[in-house]
């Protein structure tokens, strides 16, 4: 592929992230309060029916300055960091699996077509779950269902029995490291989904992948929150974060280094 193909390919998976991100905070918002997200959108202010320039992902809500065109009133800036954070998950798997970047042993199996599909369907939907655990620390059941699926149909590829039984591990592992800090804050630190995610997460990587994944996101976690806590009188350890966008990030940067780190083991 040459440099043009990949920098065109790169951008529509640009626009596909975004125009997802897009759609996904309208199923998010909608979901407690406005309907149903087939709908067209309306400005929540003075409710017009926006147009299709009005709902361009980013690009829109810059050319907009961040209001609505026909009242002027703020558009909260989390639809903008949504829909750019979407892109850039997207642009950068596109990149990683272009530029042969991924180290995670599926992508030099026969099956790779595979992985590179359910990557983007299980990135997917632990982005739509990210959304909804930084907007109310609360996901629906269905979309942890979802995620686990994947995760198990692929075990269920043609794979070597080694690589089943770190996938396996990487479950078991998952859910009894988060699972144990859920017990251990009295079920206030974490939620009961987070469990579920990382049982998932261990299932789709393989325990070794899922560490690097963990403590990357953790990681990162930490470095976000604690100074938040810091400045917070009544600051405790249960209190809670959300961890599923923590957990995104460790995903994309265990599959992009995990090899490397795993090597230093």
């Amino acid at each position: 592929m040459t440099t043009l193909s990949s920098i065109i390919l790169t951008l529509i998976l640009f626009f596909c992230g975004a125009s997802l991100g897009s759609f996904f905070c309208v199923i998010v918002t909608r979901s407690t309060h406005s309907g149903p997200a087939s709908k067209r959108s309306r400005c929540d202010y003075c409710h017009q029916q926006l147009k299709t320039r009005d709902l361009f992902p980013v690009i829109g809500y810059l050319l907009n300055k961040g209001q609505c065109r026909y009242c002027e009133k703020s558009i909260p800036k989390w639809y903008f960091w949504a829909e750019l954070s979407g892109g850039l998950l997207f642009a950068l798997l596109a990149l990683g699996i272009w530029n042969n970047l991924f180290t995670h042993p599926f992508f030099n199996s026969p099956q790779s077509f595979l992985f590179v599909f359910s990557l983007f369907c299980f990135t997917g939907v632990l982005y739509l779950i990210s959304l909804f655990d930084n907007a109310y620390f609360w996901v629906p059941k269905q979309l942890i269902y979802l995620l686990i699926g994947i995760s198990l149909a692929s075990i269920s590829w043609p794979i070597t029995l080694q690589t089943a039984i770190e996938k396996v591990l990487g479950g078991i592992i998952g859910g009894s490291l988060v699972g144990g800090q859920y017990l251990i804050t009295g079920k206030k630190g974490l939620g009961l989904g987070d469990v579920f995610i990382s049982l998932a997460t261990g299932f789709y990587l393989g325990w070794q992948y899922f560490l690097v994944a963990l403590i990357s996101g953790y990681s990162l976690a930490v470095i976000v929150n604690i100074p938040k806590y810091l400045t917070k009188k009544r600051a405790t350890i249960r209190q809670k974060i959300p961890l599923a966008p923590y957990f995104l990030i460790g995903v994309v940067m265990a599959l992009l280094m995990g090899s490397s780190i795993i090597s230093l083991y």
